[in-house]
């Protein structure tokens, strides 16, 4: 398993996948396998991604305005 976490690198960091099942774990109530876990991490990347791209759109509206 630890070959396939390198071509992951945002969830390879052994610390922020036991935050992110602790987190899972408490929001669920359940045991969270591993994939789950790299999926949600993935997911949740790509909501921050977005939302960072969208503050930086307001900030340029705001700006030229």
């Amino acid at each position: 398993m630890e070959t396939k976490l390198i071509k992951y690198p945002a969830t390879a960091d052994p610390a922020k996948m036991a935050t992110m099942q602790l987190l899972l774990q408490g929001v669920t109530g359940s045991q969270i396998s591993v994939p789950i876990t790299i999926v949600t991490c993935g997911i949740a990347k790509m909501f921050v991604g977005e939302l960072v791209e969208i503050v930086g759109l307001a900030q340029q509206t705001s700006n030229v305005n």
